[in-house]
């Protein structure tokens, strides 16, 4: 008899533990992941619903789902860095070829030809102070006017550009931080890090305007890349709006990319391969970041000219409500100009549309679009202007839209939650008939930010 109630006793202690699927739900409830034999990462839900907005979280694993929104890998505190800026070593002005470690401050506009950044090495970047004073006035932006910062913009905050390499990579137990000064940073803290050329790699960048790319032998991947004023990565060649760069093919992996301003990433006229990546456009529950987010064209990615593999990705608006997303544009994808990406495995849900067309012809293939609050796709027809005419929508092919998940295998439903003009012929079939289980990230790529 004892040993029977022994035997009670250990399966009820394994079920108040957590240690086995949830039977209404399917998930298994693990723990820490990751460790060689040990618990694996949560499976993430699935949907049959077509129409209304996905709570995003229910279609990621539970452990990322439920970091905080200011979390740092490698059991690291911002109490913790910012505790170690009596070491730093200050940085600003022309530096050429250098090399950085420990802790570095950056007080001013830095302009490197190569710099080398190594492992666990924290830069922090003064907030809100540049001591260089570079950079030119800006106008106000009619159309985005809440994007103004100020005419002094630009010499009250720090650019670092590295004009030749940045060799930057962190392990998952060593990241490399970039984070401004403050305590309590805000979307605007700091300026920009551009590099020419190099790779950056288990790093976080944080607090910015964002991330400029300048050729195509650049790697960014298992990096956090969060609280951005405007895009999270940009790159490419746009003159008319004044990017001046050259078309690239920047690799950009195994990121988790969120609470920015504008785009997640902005590709112009560029054939990036951009992989496995987690675009979450809101995650803070910060009310002055609420507001301002809550005002952009605020996409995960925006393929603007050019062709590019978009493969195995997750895109949601994020906690953003439905009436908030109504003042958005925030689609999952946002495709613009002569474009002809390929759209493969990836899941969009909880966005005010899965895709924005406005020109090109994409390939998309094999995705679960879902659970977005206006549909799945809408297509916007952009008339030429005198002497633009690759602006023109032109579909003398039908858009290949074959062999994805769209909630539901009733076809009128489908086209229903499709805003495209009558004109333009696309072919939906054949359709899936379940949710596409590899149509995601790497899931476990992600685990060294929380182990």
């Amino acid at each position: 008899m004892w040993k029977l109630f022994i035997v009670f006793i250990f399966i009820l202690v394994v079920l108040v533990s957590g240690c086995v699927g949830d039977p209404m739900t399917g998930i298994i409830k693990t723990g820490r992941p990751g460790e060689e034999g040990g618990p694996q990462i949560t499976t993430p839900g699935t949907s049959n619903d077509i129409a209304g907005f996905s709570d995003y979280t229910e279609f990621l694993p539970e452990e990322i789902a439920d970091l905080p929104e200011d979390f740092y890998p490698a059991n690291l505190t911002r109490k913790d860095i910012l505790g170690r800026l009596p070491e730093a070593v200050q940085k600003t002005g022309h530096i050429g070829d250098d090399t950085w470690s420990g802790v570095i401050l950056v007080t001013g506009d830095v302009e490197a030809d190569n710099i080398i950044i190594e492992p666990g090495t924290i830069i922090l970047v003064e907030a809100n102070r540049d001591d260089q004073a570079g950079g030119e006035g800006e106008p106000e932006d009619p159309v985005n006017p809440h994007e103004f910062l100020g005419e002094d913009y630009q010499k009250t905050h720090i650019n670092i550009r590295i004009n030749e390499k940045l060799t930057a990579r962190g392990t998952p137990g060593n990241p490399i931080i970039f984070t401004p000064t403050s305590e309590d940073p805000s979307l605007s803290d700091w300026d920009h890090l551009e590099f020419e050329s190099g790779t950056l790699e288990y790093a976080v960048v944080e607090n910015l305007w964002g991330i400029s790319l300048r050729s195509s032998e650049t790697t960014i991947k298992h990096c956090i890349i969060r609280n951005l004023l405007q895009q999270g990565v940009m790159f490419g060649n746009w003159p008319e709006a004044g990017i001046y760069g050259e078309p690239v093919s920047p690799n950009i992996t195994y990121n988790f990319i969120y609470d920015f301003g504008h785009m997640g990433i902005q590709s112009f006229f560029s054939d990036p391969y951009i992989a496995h990546n987690i675009f979450i456009q809101k995650r803070t529950e910060d009310p002055e970041t609420i507001e301002y987010l809550g005002k952009g064209e605020n996409g995960g990615l925006d393929i603007h000219g050019g062709n590019g593999t978009i493969e195995y990705n997750f895109f949601s608006c994020g906690s953003l409500s439905p009436a908030e997303t109504q003042n958005l544009g925030c689609p999952g994808i946002c495709i613009t100009e002569a474009s002809y990406p390929k759209i493969s495995h990836n899941t969009i849900t909880g966005s005010k549309w899965g895709i924005e067309l406005q020109g090109g012809l994409p390939e998309v293939n094999g995705n679960n679009i879902f659970g977005n609050e206006q549909g799945h796709m809408v297509v916007r027809t952009i008339y030429a202007e005198p002497g633009k005419t690759d602006q023109a929508m032109a579909y003398d092919q039908p858009l290949d839209l074959t062999n994805n998940w769209w909630g539901t295998t009733d076809t009128n439903q489908i086209t229903s939650r499709m805003d495209i003009g009558w004109s333009i012929r696309k072919d939906i079939d054949p359709i899936a008939q379940n949710q596409i289980e590899d149509a995601h990230p790497d899931w476990e790529e992600f685990g060294w930010m929380w182990r």
